[in-house]
């Protein structure tokens, strides 16, 4: 992993400050210092020990039935990854906090004001390791920001205002434009231990082969699934939600995701819809709870997009699925691809093949 090493400042209480070096990187930038690589080929799973990160859908008997496995990430020569909002917050592995940047010398200006008891560790720790920045928690900002820990009084001299070489208003307007978030790892974490020569993989990339020898949904089955679900039967809609998280996916593709458009909503009061199993479905449509309550016209297109499944046929297919519902034709994304009905453009390009 391409982990950066930096300075980060918590909030205990008043007047006590926690300064640390941590490793670790923006989340912004997750997937560079993760190093995560692009289009994995099946035939190199064979090969392979697979290594799954705290946090990933992926169903982990079926990847022990298809493929050597590990739960220690030292044996492993490939690992998979979650979504960044799925990581868990633990002290044992990735895990993200609410920050703020700033200058280094700005905070060491500031400590050196008001005769703060961490300004000599922190200034050797600076110094050290030459750190341009650092990161402060958000709450630092606010609670500080006009005042200092020895100033509750509020004396506009003593406040972190008055130590921003970016600006007066830098750190008040960083606060309130929402902060930045950083992920540590911590030293104990078993994800040091990964090799360096172990490659890093979205979790998609085995959830696209982990169901490759699963139920096919044709047209005619998927007639037959939405009977089902019309039905509102409980045991035929659970059923259906079994089958399709427990489908080829790739093969599956634009059936599984009509579906979801029709009847996703209804499908959110059953337990099922917490199992690993459907979770992993949505995780590879990049679906979550909220999304599936409303899946709009635009976020279908971005589905096919982002898959490389943005044909004709394919739009066709869900504009179809879109003619009750309220759509927005002067969104600028949407005016790119629909005209009202909805329609595909007939000068929409970017078709994948």
């Amino acid at each position: 992993m391409n982990l950066t090493k930096y300075l980060y400042i918590d909030y205990i209480s008043h007047n006590q400050l926690d300064i640390r070096i941590e490793h670790g990187g923006l989340f912004e930038d997750f997937e560079h210092h993760c190093n995560i690589q692009n289009e994995l080929e099946r035939n190199k799973l064979e090969e392979e020990t697979i290594y799954l990160f705290p946090g990933t859908t992926v169903p982990r008997f079926k990847a022990k039935e298809k493929f050597n496995f590990t739960i220690l990430p030292k044996k492993a020569t490939i690992a998979f990854i979650p979504p960044a909002d799925l990581i868990p917050r633990t002290n044992d592995h990735l895990f993200k906090r609410d920050v703020y940047k700033m200058k280094s010398d700005d905070f060491k200006h500031w400590l050196r004001y008001i005769n703060h008891p961490k300004e000599t560790r922190f200034k050797m720790l600076v110094d050290a390791n030459d750190f341009s920045h650092v990161y402060i928690k958000s709450s630092i900002a606010s609670e500080f920001y006009y005042r200092s820990p020895k100033d509750p009084s509020g004396n506009v001299q003593t406040g972190l205002q008055l130590y921003t070489s970016d600006g007066s208003w830098a750190i008040k307007q960083g606060y309130a434009q929402g902060s930045r978030t950083l992920f540590i790892v911590p030293i104990n974490s078993k994800i040091k231990s990964l090799s360096d020569n172990c490659l890093v993989y979205k979790q998609d990339e085995l959830l696209k082969y982990i169901n490759e020898d699963s139920i096919i949904i044709d047209k005619e089955k998927y007639q037959d699934l939405v009977l089902m679900c019309a039905s509102e039967d409980d045991a035929s809609i659970i059923m259906t939600m079994e089958l399709l998280a427990n489908s080829n996916y790739e093969k599956s593709f634009m059936y599984i995701l009509m579906i979801l458009k029709k009847y996703g909503k209804s499908f959110i009061k059953y337990k099922e819809f917490n199992h690993v199993n459907f979770k992993s479905l949505l995780s590879y449509f990049n679906l979550d709870k909220e999304s599936v309550k409303s899946m709009s016209l635009m976020t279908l297109t971005n589905i096919l997009k982002d898959n490389k499944k943005f044909t004709r046929a394919n739009v066709q297919a869900i504009t179809t699925l879109c003619t009750v519902d309220y759509i927005n034709f002067d969104n600028a994304n949407i005016k790119q691809y629909y005209i009202p009905g909805p329609c595909l453009k007939i000068e929409a390009e970017e078709f994948d093949s």
